[in-house]
């Protein structure tokens, strides 16, 4: 969702052009969120809304943060701005862990930490180099 909310974000707010290919970029995206959204809402019926909610401001927020720096260009470092703001934003988390995951333990298995790896350093550190 959050390459779609970029997408339009960007039209919005910076001026940016939709052509024909983003237009059928946003509609095959958003028939896939749809799919996965309505595959996914059937799992426990419990708070399925409200953890549909939270990860569509997730993709909002993280959209809106890409575009608010693009905007605002910074001439310092930006693999240093990207830490900070991943730090920011990473406060909040561990603030809400706390407060309603404390009955939940990590298992330090060698899949998780693959995956913890794989996050940090393709989805975090390498899409910040490229």
């Amino acid at each position: 969702m959050q390459p779609l909310a970029a997408l339009v974000f960007a039209a919005l707010l910076l001026g940016e052009t939709i052509t024909r290919w983003k237009v059928c970029a946003l509609l095959l995206g958003f028939i896939g969120v749809v799919l996965i959204a309505t595959g996914a809402s059937g799992c426990d019926g419990s708070n399925s809304l409200f953890k549909a909610a939270l990860a569509l401001v997730s993709s909002l927020s993280a959209a809106g943060g890409s575009i608010m720096f693009k905007k605002l260009r910074p001439e310092q470092n930006v693999i240093a701005l990207t830490g900070w703001q991943m730090i920011v934003g990473s406060l909040p988390l561990i603030g809400s862990s706390f407060l309603f995951e404390r009955q939940l333990t990590v298992r330090w298995t060698l899949v998780f930490i693959g995956i913890l790896l794989a996050l940090a350093l393709v989805g975090s550190a390498l899409t910040t180099v490229l």
